[in-house]
C-alpha cells in the first residue's frame, strides 16, 4: 500500500471540516501535503536510497590520508551528483561495508593504516564523504562504491508518495498544522503540531538487514519504538 496524493487531500480535509474548498483549495492543500512528506522525512530519516558509482576519472587529485566526495557535483570531479542526501547510513565497497569513523578520529585511524590502499573507513562532514586510508589513485576505477543514505524526497505533486504507509498519518498532522497555522487558528495549529511531533518521536528508521543491491531505491518502512 502506498499514501496516494488525493486520498491524504481527502482524509486533510476531514480532519480541517471542511469536505469541500472554502478556506484551503486542492492546490493549497497539495503544497501542504507536499511540505509535510518534507518534514517527516526530515524529522525520522524515514525515506532511504541506495546508489551505485565507480569513478572513473583517474586523474582526480588525491589527498594524502583521505578521499573527498561532495554530495553535489559531477561523478569523476570530485562530486557524488546528488542533491538529495539528508544522511549517510552505509557505506559499501564491492560488497563489503565500510567502518564509520568519526573526523576527529581520523588521523588515529590513518595512523593504524598506513601508506595507500584500499580504503577501510568513511565519515560525512559539511555535505562531503571522506573516504580513509589513502586509496591508490586507479582505486575507485577497479571497485564499485556503494551508499546507502536517508533521502529528500522529490516534490509531491501527484501520484503516490514515496514514504512507507505507516508515516501517512504524520504527513496529515503536519499539514493540518500548517493549514490552521495559516488562517490564523493558531490554538488549532500547535495542538496538531505537539501531536505530530509525539508521534514522530515514536518512528525510528529501520536498519538494513539485508545485502544491497546495486542501482536501486528503496522505500523503508519503519518500526514504532515500545
Amino acid at each position: 500500500m502506498t499514501i496516494s496524493l488525493s486520498q491524504s487531500r481527502d482524509d486533510l480535509r476531514g480532519i480541517l471540516q471542511e469536505p469541500r474548498p472554502v478556506l484551503w483549495a486542492d492546490s493549497e492543500l497539495n503544497t501542504l501535503l507536499d511540505l509535510g512528506q518534507k518534514h517527516v522525512a526530515y524529522v525520522t530519516l524515514g525515506y532511504q536510497r541506495q546508489v551505485t558509482f565507480r569513478d572513473e576519472d583517474v586523474t582526480d587529485a588525491l589527498i594524502p590520508g583521505l578521499r573527498d566526495y561532495s554530495f553535489a557535483g559531477t561523478v569523476g570531479s570530485g562530486g557524488l551528483g546528488l542533491t538529495d542526501v539528508l544522511a549517510i547510513q552505509e557505506v559499501y565497497l564491492d560488497g563489503d561495508s565500510l567502518v564509520e569513523v568519526l573526523p576527529k578520529a581520523v588521523p588515529t585511524w590513518d595512523a593504524r593504516v598506513l601508506g595507500s590502499g584500499t580504503p577501510a573507513g568513511w565519515y560525512e562532514f559539511a555535505d562531503v564523504l571522506t573516504l580513509v586510508p589513502y586509496p591508490s589513485s586507479s582505486f575507485l576505477v577497479n571497485y564499485e562504491l556503494l551508499l546507502v543514505y536517508a533521502a529528500q524526497p522529490a516534490d509531491w505533486t501527484t501520484g503516490n508518495s514515496v514514504l512507507p504507509e505507516g508515516m501517512s498519518d504524520l504527513i496529515l498532522w503536519f499539514s493540518a498544522a500548517l493549514a490552521w497555522y495559516s488562517v490564523g487558528k493558531y490554538s488549532s495549529a500547535m495542538a496538531r503540531y505537539r501531536e505530530y511531533l509525539e508521534l514522530a518521536d515514536a518512528y525510528q528508521p529501520m536498519a538494513v538487514t539485508h545485502a544491497p543491491t546495486a542501482k536501486a531505491e528503496l522505500v523503508m518502512p519503519n518500526r514504532v519504538r515500545r
